[in-house]
């Protein structure tokens, strides 16, 4: 009739899952998650659709959509800082359920990585150190690449051991149900550096020799790649926040007074 301590821990944390996969019920995301999900998903869809295509325009050079901030593949453009808003909020929420789960520390690691992501990119920290270790090492040229991306890709190299480190660190003190979560944003990040880094690499190393009718379907290209990613880490995030309970994103609100959906 009595349990142990560790037997009523383990039953908390197995409870921490949605009712229909509980009852073996298998429903599309978008219906688990419920209505909260679907408004963030129209509102990230409906920014990004909306960025896109003032970057095609400006393309196009349309009247109106003159501004090189249209244009995605600048630094500080409009692409650019929608993807930096939807990491930051991905990041608050991650904070949000560290500090909610006493067995949550890959949930404020990942947060700790979106949001260095967000300030690197918005600072050009990557880029002002590679520009600094091009000089200080007098990286060569390498498959059409300047010595400056090459820095570029040090200085990702280096964020990404540190930054990992402390992810590996995080993730093995989670609990279970946490490091599944922690696998999915790895494989979401994975293809978004293969938006941010490879593409854009294989793009500058590629320049010179196609058209510029070429070079902006590349640019096109990584961008919506980049702003689809990020808003699918964003939408997997608000999926955890509503699954593990009440959140800024609940129909219900912030009502610290319901319970936990098991």
């Amino acid at each position: 009739m009595y349990q142990t301590v560790s037997a009523v821990e383990a039953e908390g944390e197995n409870n921490v899952v949605r009712t229909d996969e509980r009852e073996g019920v298998s429903l599309p995301f978008v219906v688990r998650a419920g209505l909260p999900t679907w408004l963030v998903a129209g509102i990230l869809f409906a920014v990004g659709f909306g960025v896109l295509l003032g970057n095609v325009q400006h393309l196009r050079r349309v009247p109106g959509f003159d501004d090189p901030r249209w244009n995605g593949d600048l630094d500080g453009s409009y692409a650019e800082l929608a993807g930096h808003g939807v990491l930051v909020i991905a990041s608050l929420l991650l904070v949000a359920l560290a500090l909610r789960l006493r067995s949550g520390w890959a949930y404020g690691a990942w947060a700790l990585v979106l949001a260095g992501l967000a300030v690197d990119d918005f600072f050009l920290l990557h880029e002002r150190g590679g520009e600094h270790l091009a000089a200080a090492l007098s990286l060569p040229s390498v498959l059409n690449l300047r010595p400056v991306d090459l820095g570029e890709l040090l200085v990702w190299a280096a964020e990404a051991a540190i930054l990992g480190m402390v992810l590996v660190l995080a993730h093995a003190a989670s609990s279970h149900s946490v490091r599944r979560d922690s696998w999915s944003l790895l494989a979401l990040m994975v293809v978004l550096a293969l938006f941010a880094v490879l593409i854009d690499m294989v793009h500058i190393a590629v320049e010179s020799g196609i058209s510029q009718r070429a070079n902006s379907i590349f640019a096109l290209v990584e961008t919506a790649g980049e702003l689809g990613v990020m808003a699918l880490i964003l939408l997997r995030v608000v999926q955890i926040s509503l699954r593990t309970g009440p959140s800024a994103f609940d129909s219900g609100g912030g009502g610290g007074s319901r319970a936990r959906r098991h």
